[in-house]
């Protein structure tokens, strides 16, 4: 007899086990319940039956789909199609490369981070300098001193940043022969030299971070670099004090009119 009896797999067995049990195992204790709550007992069996109903109904009115699993349907792609989901945008995007093999992992990683890469340039077509603004900046760049961290992606920055006339260079680690860096979260901050001019601060911060979206820190800096892009994560927060700046605060930094008070602003956030 065990044997016919197979898996639970549709949600309305479920409701009407679960009622069934309900009822009968209330119908056996009420004789054993003491005669003062026997009376709110029985209203209790009354009512909820009662509001069963009247949730599957419910239920029944508005989501019946959810009533259903896919097995009771004759064609389970119909209960993929009656729940919405895109099934053909599932096939496009599904991997068939093995990822037991460290190759194709490695080109999986590196083909997600060129798609990074492209987006954020596409960003970044619409913030470049106007021509009349053009002259100007590049004034304010002559002898400057712009630097990097050898992030993976570091040419295209390089690149991008030389369309609106900034000469960055790679930063390289006199401890270290090899300093490529692309742990992102390792190197969050900026260091701003006090005698970059305000307009080629703002410039300046405002297409790193689009570039860059995982810089938070900017700490005013005394070295003989008038600007790093990616400076270390740990002096930030352990050496510096500094606390990070949320996306509206890199936003606030455009809206000022004087140095002193974008300076100002930026100590604000030294704990």
């Amino acid at each position: 007899m065990t044997e016919k009896v197979g898996l639970i797999k549709n949600p309305l067995t479920i409701i009407a086990i679960f009622a069934g049990i309900a009822e009968v195992s209330g119908t056996l204790v009420l004789p054993f319940i003491h005669e003062n709550n026997q009376e709110l007992f029985i209203y209790f069996l009354i009512s909820f039956p009662t509001a069963l109903v009247v949730l599957f109904f419910l239920t029944l009115n508005f989501n019946n789909k959810v009533l259903y699993a896919p097995s009771d349907y004759q064609d389970e792609t119909n209960y993929i199609k009656i729940n919405k989901y895109d099934f053909s945008r599932q096939q496009n995007v599904e991997v068939k490369v093995s990822r037991d093999d460290a190759k194709n992992i490695q080109f999986l990683q590196l083909t997600e981070k060129v798609n990074f890469i492209n987006t954020q340039l596409i960003k970044l077509e619409n913030s470049i300098l106007a021509p009349e603004e053009n002259e100007k900046f590049l004034r304010e760049t002559i002898g400057r001193d712009f630097k990097v961290t050898n992030f993976e992606n570091v040419n295209q920055f390089i690149k991008y940043m030389g369309k609106i006339g900034v000469a960055f260079e790679i930063y390289h680690s006199p401890e270290f022969e090899e300093d490529f860096d692309n742990d992102f979260s390792d190197n969050e901050s900026i260091w701003l030299g006090g005698n970059v001019s305000l307009n080629l601060a703002k410039i300046i911060i405002k297409n790193s971070k689009s570039f860059y979206p995982h810089l938070k820190y900017i700490g005013l800096s005394k070295s003989m670099t008038d600007i790093y892009i990616g400076g270390s994560t740990e002096s930030a927060v352990k050496t510096f004090k500094l606390r990070p700046l949320k996306d509206q605060d890199f936003e606030k930094l455009n809206t000022f009119k004087n140095l002193d008070s974008f300076h100002n602003f930026i100590k604000s956030f030294k704990k």
